[in-house]
This record gives C-alpha cells, structure tokens and sequence, in this order.
C-alpha cells in the first residue's frame, strides 16, 4: 500500500510538472509574439534595409561616384564645367547638409541613413571634399560679360526668386554677336543692338545658404517664338543655369 501511495503521489507531482512546464510555454509563446507596432517597425525596417541594398542606392552610388570623378578631373582652361547635367544635383546635395536632408524626404529615404548598409552620405561627403578642392580654380571668364546695361541688368535681378538675400559680387551682359564693337548707352533701349544682349550672369553669394560657397546665374533674355530678340519693353529673364561656385577671395 506505502509503494502504491508512493507512486501515485510521484505520478501527481510529474503531472503537475509537465503541466506548470506547458503553461510556461504558452506563457512565453504569447509574450514572444510581436505587438502591431512591433511588427510595423520590423517590417519599415525590413523595406528599408531593402532599399538600402537595392537597385536605388546601388544608382545614386554610381551617379555620386561619377560626378566625383568629373570634379577631380576639372582644369581650368581645358574642361569647362566642373560637373555635368544630371536630374539630381549632386553637387548641392553634397555640399549642403540642408539640400540633402530634403532630397532624402523627397525620396522617402531618411531612415535608410540609420540603416547598417548606409553608404550614401560616406559617398556625398567625399564628393564635397572634392568640390572643396577644385572650386578654388573654377572660375568663368568675366571678361566675356563686360557689357553692361541698366534696363537688362533690372530684368536679370528680378528673374531672381532670392534677390534679397543676394551679396551680388558681379553682373554683366554678354553680346552676342560682337562684344567689342557693341556696347549700348542709356536710354537706347530700343536700339537694335540691345537686341543681342541676350546673356547674362550675377556672381552672388546667397547669405541664406548652408554652405560657404557661391552662386553663378547664367540668365537668358527672353525671345519671341520666331527665336528672335523682343524690344525690351516686352523682354523677360530666365535662369538658365544655377552653378555653385567659389567665392571672392577676402578683400577682393
């Protein structure tokens, strides 16, 4: 009877283990199982390590990785940019901490900087360090702008969206047939010859900017749909061309 009471309490005392072990189970099965905001967070995180290694960063690598090339490849007097034409302005984006925070937002990619594979702003940083280096020597020749013209220099300022906040370091006008034997006086605004004063460019520096560097606005006189010059009265400006430049050296 004693070996029987034995072994039915030994049996009592393995069911009630095996049963507190099943109830620890279910209880750690259940804490293990990812709330909505957990499994939102996993999954974002998943989608961005994605992009991360996807065709979208592996792209904008080779572009920044390019235009890095071309700016170290800049001389004066043999190249005559210092970047070529793409969608993105690398060069901005680059340089201004700003400028690349918002194109980052544009493209729905903040969080891909906070991402193990990040190796973009590794990239973009060593595109401004080669945009450091050449803007020193990249300059465009303002002798061929030394024209200048009250009227047209006035529709060049107000293609500006920034005027206000411009330091402007030059302005001038390009003629474009001869540059020497051409140079308008006040009040000719009709003369023919204003005709040709179709170029322009502003040096300035916008205070605004996040980056220590110049703007070189390359602007266009408008024409009518005959692609021939208008008289002034009806003439507008546009920006053509917005290139980050150097500044003026200090006391020039």
């Amino acid at each position: 009877m004693k070996r029987n009471r034995f072994t039915i309490k030994f049996q009592t005392f393995i069911t009630a283990l095996v049963f507190s072990v099943c109830l620890c189970q279910a209880a750690l099965a259940q804490t293990a199982q990812p709330t909505p905001n957990q499994e939102n967070k996993q999954m974002s995180q998943q989608k961005l390590d994605k992009k991360a290694d996807g065709s979208w960063l592996e792209k904008h690598l080779a572009e920044i990785e390019r235009k890095r090339k071309q700016v170290e490849a800049y001389r004066p007097m043999v190249k005559g940019y210092l970047a070529g034409y793409s969608p993105v302005d690398y060069v901005l984006i680059a340089v201004s901490p700003r400028a690349r925070t918002e194109w980052l937002g544009r493209e729905n990619a903040l969080d891909v900087r906070q991402t193990p594979n990040n190796k973009l702003d590794s990239a973009l940083d060593a595109l401004a360090a080669a945009v450091a280096e050449k803007l020193p020597v990249y300059r465009t020749n303002l002798g061929l702008y030394d024209v200048r013209h009250d009227a047209r220099e006035k529709l060049m300022k107000d293609a500006l969206k920034n005027l206000s906040t411009l330091e402007i370091h030059f302005i001038g006008l390009r003629d474009s047939k001869n540059m020497d034997s051409l140079m308008p006086k006040k009040n000719e605004a009709k003369n023919p010859p204003e005709a040709d004063l179709r170029n322009g460019i502003i040096w300035a520096r916008d205070t605004t900017d996040d980056y220590p560097y110049c703007h070189l606005y390359h602007i266009r006189i408008g024409q009518d749909g005959k692609g021939e010059a208008v008289v002034d009265g009806a003439s507008k400006a546009e920006v053509i061309l917005d290139e980050i430049v150097g500044c003026p050296a200090a006391g020039k």
